[in-house]
Order: C-alpha cells, then sequence, then structure tokens
C-alpha cells in the first residue's frame, strides 16, 4: 500500500481520534478507562502552543494512520526528560489497514524529523499489549530500555520504554 505522512491540518484531527480509539479497542476491549480521555484532548493540545506534531498517513487520500510527534521533553506529553531526545506518542493504524506498512512509514517520519534537528536519541513509552509494535520498533533498530519502565499513577499499567541512539 503507498503511503503518505504529512502533517494533520485542525480539520483532520477528530479523524486522528477515532483511528486511535479504535486501534487501541482491540488491545483494551474492556475500556480505556482515564486515556480515552487523554486521546480525547489531542485536538486540544495540538492547536495549543505545545511543540507536539500530529503527523497522519494518507492511502488513497483516506486517513489511516495517526501519531503525535515529541520533538523535545518541554512537550507536556513527553515522557521523559532527556534534553538530547525527540519522541512520540499514541502511534495509531486504522484496523482496516493494519499490516500494510502505516505504523512503519509513520515511525519512519518521526525519526526523520529527530535526526533533522540533531536529536542524539528517539524514545517512546508502550504497553505490553502492544506487541506488533514491539516487533516494529525492534526491526527498525529501538532497544528496550528497562530503566525508563515505569507504573502509570492513573490505573496502575506497567509502561515499557525503548530507546533508539540517533548518532
Amino acid at each position: 500500500m503507498a503511503v503518505a505522512v504529512r502533517e494533520a491540518r485542525a480539520d483532520e484531527l477528530d479523524r486522528t481520534v477515532e483511528i486511535i480509539l479504535a486501534a487501541y479497542d482491540q488491545l483494551w476491549p474492556d475500556g480505556l478507562g482515564y486515556y480515552a480521555d487523554v486521546i480525547r484532548s489531542l485536538p486540544e493540545v495540538a492547536i495549543s502552543d505545545d511543540p507536539l506534531v500530529v503527523l497522519v498517513a494518507l492511502a488513497r487520500e483516506a486517513i489511516v494512520g495517526s501519531v503525535a510527534y515529541l520533538p523535545d521533553a518541554t512537550s507536556a506529553w513527553a515522557q521523559w526528560s532527556d534534553a538530547e531526545a525527540a519522541g512520540m506518542r499514541m502511534l495509531a493504524v486504522d484496523p482496516t489497514v493494519q499490516g500494510g506498512g502505516v505504523g512503519r512509514a509513520l515511525v519512519e517520519e518521526c525519526l526523520s524529523r529527530a535526526r533533522a534537528a540533531g536529536r542524539g536519541r528517539f524514545r517512546l513509552h508502550t504497553a505490553p499489549e502492544m506487541r506488533v509494535a514491539h516487533g516494529l520498533y525492534e526491526r527498525l533498530g529501538f532497544e528496550r530500555d528497562e530503566a525508563s519502565d515505569f507504573r502509570d499513577p492513573h490505573d496502575d499499567m506497567c509502561i515499557i520504554s525503548y530507546v533508539l541512539e540517533l548518532g
């Protein structure tokens, strides 16, 4: 599938929320709890002065995936304090097209932006349930960073960390 990645327009942010909720609902069929509200807040954060950038993946002119790119640790959504790192949150692909390279295209665009900005590392956090994404990260060269794992204070979920040295 041919995929193009670009920054989301303001009128596309609600669609990104729909995709994230649909993708994550597959992993947590009993519900996302408080995290659903965090996801729904993405449009508000994206139009604020936070440096977060929402990227969308398009296939045949339809939005089929998205990710929140964090250029540095100054974003309120950054889950790290590493001044040399960029990162991402909420990578999600429409369930109807998963496995077609959409997630990889989004991650590669984030990495490209981080390298262009001279970042030394790229960081992300994920949940144990996101095993397919873990495989993607590992194929791209990410390594587990167990020292940066943490427990989410809202629901006590284990959040696991990956890092990629961009050197």
